[in-house]
């Protein structure tokens, strides 16, 4: 572990399968909660991958973790559509 924050990055995107720990039991909430205070604490930013839920969004927000993707906030799409989407949705916060 005391690699970690020897690495010269300063932002790790936690995939879909550490969110969906979330909701599913304190074991796995406490894991998560964990390693988004590991991150923290180095100074890393992270991006949650595969939100699809608003409890998912809390959770994360909660644990400071700002920046999220996923079904919740849109599907994919072409990039005509995304180009449409984003200038419908105006100021985009905590979304990648």
């Amino acid at each position: 572990m005391a690699q970690f924050a020897q690495f010269d990055f300063d932002t790790l995107k936690f995939d879909r399968t550490l969110i969906e720990m979330i909701g599913k039991g304190p074991r796995g909430e406490a894991l998560l909660a964990g390693l988004l205070a590991m991150a923290e604490t180095v100074g890393h930013q992270v991006v949650a991958e595969g939100v699809e839920t608003p409890e998912q969004k809390a959770f994360l927000t909660e644990h400071g973790c700002p920046i999220a993707q996923g079904y919740l906030f849109a599907r994919p799409m072409p990039p005509s559509e995304c180009t449409a989407w984003i200038e419908g949705v105006g100021i985009v916060t905590g979304l990648v």
